[in-house]
């Protein structure tokens, strides 16, 4: 559903460009430079978004060109330049494709999904690069060394030798490449809900869009679940090549989406609390996620509330 006005509104399209660009500059709010693309989409259609989009993208692409030119005395590698390329790149196509019109008979958790898949796919040279180049491989153990030293500076006497930088190459590859899809995922929900929130309050609409109290999974993905899951650990026993790979992504984001349906119940059996109890609530919950062992019971606990609602009715009266 859109949210927003029609029309095309060069002034803020113009705008919302300019405003993804400053933050896809500033590191603080580099993981957010989609919504103020989202908020546009939202407001102004699907063409008007589109423009947006392209114009953001052309101000990122020539802003990285210029520093490449400037940095490099001038020579230009296509290869590096593509990869540079292929992180706002994905999320731009991936934020077209959820808005494109022909998309909206799906289920919004489904367009995120084929959003990530089209990431996925444009991101191969990226995580090929990212698995067997020499020249990544330099920079990550230059980085590793760099952080090493500084966490030893200051002490008393030389520090020794950093010995474990092949563990910390070899384990930042394998959680690299055994999350990139799911963290797409999570950062590229989290972008569009918070954007296509904001543009309902812009445009002055009530409710919460979209709603966590009424999403509910497929019951038939419990299975695919339960098949991620097993694939996941049976790659800690067995070597499983890339297939490792594409069975922690996918058990990862069917967590994220149960995890988003145990969101929901908790919402909707707090419903008929006081406002001081929810927030009491959420704020228990987001503080249990950062005290070591006790978050692996949030963490697994959540979305298994979510999975056993294909048994147990939590939102009856809803279902009715």
């Amino acid at each position: 559903m859109d949210s927003g006005k029609k029309g095309f509104g060069l002034g803020e399209i113009a705008l919302f460009a300019a405003t993804a660009v400053v933050f896809f500059r500033v590191s603080l709010f580099l993981p957010i430079f989609v919504i103020p693309l989202t908020v546009l989409y939202r407001r102004r259609g699907f063409v008007a978004g589109s423009v947006g989009a392209a114009a953001a993208f052309g101000g990122i692409a020539g802003i990285k060109l210029y520093e490449i030119l400037s940095r490099d005395g001038g020579s230009l590698r296509l290869d590096l330049i593509g990869l540079d390329f292929t992180m706002p790149l994905t999320f731009i196509l991936g934020l077209a494709l959820v808005e494109l019109p022909g998309m909206a008979r799906f289920r919004l958790h489904r367009r995120f999904v084929a959003a990530t898949l089209l990431a996925a796919v444009l991101s191969v040279p990226l995580l090929r690069f990212v698995m067997v180049s020499p020249e990544f491989d330099q920079m990550l153990r230059a980085q590793v060394g760099a952080m090493f030293r500084s966490l030893t500076e200051g002490g008393s006497g030389s520090p020794a030798p950093f010995s474990g930088t092949e563990q910390v190459v070899r384990l930042s590859r394998y959680w690299f490449l055994n999350t990139f899809a799911a963290g797409y995922f999570v950062t590229f929900a989290a972008n569009w809900v918070l954007g296509a929130r904001i543009a309902r309050r812009t445009c002055g609409e009530p409710g919460e869009f979209p709603a966590f109290t009424r999403f509910r999974v497929d019951d038939r993905a419990v299975w695919p679940f339960l098949l991620g899951w097993s694939a996941v650990f049976a790659s800690l026993m067995v070597d499983l090549g890339l297939f490792r790979a594409l069975a922690w992504n996918f058990a990862l984001i069917l967590t994220v989406l149960y995890g988003c349906q145990g969101v929901g119940i908790i919402k909707t059996l707090t419903a008929g609390a006081s406002r001081g109890t929810r927030v009491l609530v959420t704020t228990l919950l987001i503080m249990l996620v950062f005290v070591p062992g006790i978050n692996i019971l949030v963490l697994a606990g959540v979305p298994l509330l979510g999975v056993s609602e294909l048994w147990i009715h939590y939102r009856n009266k809803e279902r009715r």
